[in-house]
């Protein structure tokens, strides 16, 4: 893959470790297929595994939080319940934690309760500056550094892009793109509720990564279409954008 590009998401879209919060040792857990997944795709960075339990889970040291855990962590994956995030991201950002996804559900889509809680996990993730890619995300995929956090196996690699509201949607392209042969992804991203970093924000990154030949984008609503709009106007003459 090309040089990195030095948009402020790159770090979070490419990260160099990765924390997994709510590993686990049971199969039917998302903390033991997130870490999997990023295993069998070959993922060229570190994984540092967090539960208070286990020492080690597939064949990595685990650690009983993320104050414990060695180095310098970029991209923090949420395996946990929606109602431990504010914690979970208060601890992210007193350890210098760049981004979190945020895979639960149970935020504003599913009532007040649920978009009160967002709203303080949003607080918390700002005044720490860690950037929430979520909730409500099934994640990424990113081939730079062979990044599976998402657990779909066997992605086509190749010069697209796919930014998604709709991870059913995410899903069903790649299922075509596998059968039929006639495309390939270098990034493929869930956005979920856009609670953090909206359409824009995405669209801008990946138009300055050298990775890809084009974003494909299925759009469903927006954080503030103003911005998404001056943005598709300054990139599309070098990267085109298909919605």
């Amino acid at each position: 893959m090309n040089a990195a590009v030095h948009h402020p998401l790159d770090p979070v879209l490419h990260p160099r470790c990765i924390a997994v919060i709510g590993a686990s040792k049971d199969p039917s857990k998302r903390g033991y297929r997130a870490i999997l997944s990023l295993q069998a795709d070959g993922y060229m960075g570190t994984i540092v595994p967090i539960n208070p339990r286990e020492r080690e889970i597939l064949g990595l040291a685990a650690y009983a939080s993320l104050a414990e855990a060695p180095g310098e962590i970029d991209l923090a994956i949420v395996c946990t319940a929606a109602a431990t995030t504010p914690d979970v991201i208060e601890a992210c950002g007193r350890r210098g934690v760049k981004g979190a996804i945020l895979l639960a559900a149970g935020f504003s889509a599913a009532g007040e309760e649920g978009r009160l809680l967002e709203e303080r996990t949003l607080a918390v993730a700002r005044r720490h500056g860690v950037r929430l890619i979520g909730p409500n995300t099934n994640g990424m995929i990113t081939a730079r550094r062979r990044c599976n956090a998402w657990g779909l196996p066997d992605i086509p690699v190749g010069p697209l892009a796919l930014l998604s509201n709709s991870a059913n949607v995410v899903t069903s392209l790649v299922l075509q793109a596998r059968v039929h042969g006639h495309m390939g992804l270098h990034t493929m991203l869930s956005v979920g509720n856009q609670a953090a970093i909206p359409f824009h924000e995405y669209l801008e990154c990946l138009a300055e990564d050298a990775d890809g030949d084009a974003v494909m984008m299925y759009l469903e609503g927006f954080k503030d279409a103003r911005a998404f709009a001056q943005v598709a106007r300054r990139t599309t003459p070098r990267k085109p954008g298909v919605m």
